[in-house]
């Protein structure tokens, strides 16, 4: 009995030392493999900010103050007969175009018992007849106008300010007129005489403006835009309005130099219609960052998501 007891408890140790071995030669696992962390390279940790850009542009920009107003003739005259009389004979017609001294009409100034005693009515200046009542049988007397003429090719365009704008007018001043019956075309013309007073009930003073070239187009009646022009650049350097931020006490804009954010201070001049001049700060060839300002500063990454209106690089 004992001997059998000694061989089961050598059986029993080596059982024991080739577990052990098996266990301290056991192989990794695939998930311990795939759970082991990976080196991360500098390149990965820049965070590229997106943005938008636009190129500087050159080119003409106005800033100007807009009215309405409407179109009349410079002169106009009443048609008055010299003497009393009877409308014998009509020679003319509303519309028709006159030149002074031209007969218009003829009146009988006789008395019952007298002999036929014929007075011309006569244009007092060439134009257009604006208006002509004279009618066959009909009575006409110095007291009494006819008719009105007007000039017909030498018109003015006349619009009311308001007292607290007074100071946007002044004579010689340019302006830009549009015309509702042509839309699409700009006409030229200056403020050539004001008002010497202030209406004192509608507390407007009026505006006189002329073209510069006459227009037979352009007729009485007619209603007008005006712009009234108070700068203007021919070439100037032009980016968005909306390009420009304010940085302390400074307007920035920012530039796409080569996948970075370069922020500039910036002079303005005119601003208008959501486009600035910019007087100095930037060159011609510039490309500016117009979307995504608000998450950049100095020296930023940037990725440009606009291609085609300019990278920067």
């Amino acid at each position: 009995m004992k001997k059998q007891f000694t061989i089961l408890a050598i059986i029993a140790v080596v059982l024991l030392a080739g577990c052990d071995k098996l266990k301290g030669t056991a192989q990794p696992t695939t998930t311990d493999k795939e759970t082991s962390p990976s080196p991360v390279t500098e390149e990965e940790t820049v965070q590229q900010i997106p943005v938008g850009t636009e190129k500087v542009k050159t080119g003409p920009i106005t800033l100007y103050h807009a009215f309405s107003g409407d179109v009349y003739p410079v002169s106009t005259m009443a048609i008055l007969p010299e003497t009393s009389g009877k409308i014998v004979e009509v020679l003319a017609s509303e519309g028709d175009r006159v030149q002074k001294d031209q007969v218009l009409a003829r009146l009988d100034q006789s008395r019952p018992g007298m002999n036929y005693n014929p007075s011309d009515v006569k244009a007092p200046m060439s134009g257009t007849l604006l208006s002509f009542s004279a009618q066959i049988g009909g009575m006409a007397a110095p007291s009494s106008s006819l008719g009105t003429i007007i000039t017909d090719k030498d018109v003015e365009i006349r619009f009311n300010v308001v007292e607290r704008y007074l100071s946007l007018v002044k004579e010689g001043q340019q302006a830009v007129f549009v015309f509702d019956a042509y839309p699409d075309e700009q006409f030229h013309g200056s403020i050539t005489r004001l008002s010497p007073v202030v209406d004192g009930q509608s507390r407007t003073r009026k505006v006189y403006c002329k073209l510069d070239k006459a227009d037979e187009r352009i007729i009485p009646g007619m209603y007008v835009r005006i712009q009234l022009v108070e700068k203007h650049s021919d070439q100037a350097i032009l980016i968005p309005t909306s390009a420009i931020v304010r940085h302390e006490a400074e307007r920035v804009v920012y530039v796409a130099e080569n996948d970075v954010a370069r922020m500039v201070a910036v002079k303005t001049g005119i601003e208008a219609d959501g486009m600035s001049e910019i007087v100095s700060g930037l060159d011609r060839n510039a490309v500016v960052i117009t979307q995504g300002q608000a998450a950049l500063q100095d020296g930023s990454p940037i990725t440009v998501t606009n291609e085609g209106k300019g990278t920067g690089r």
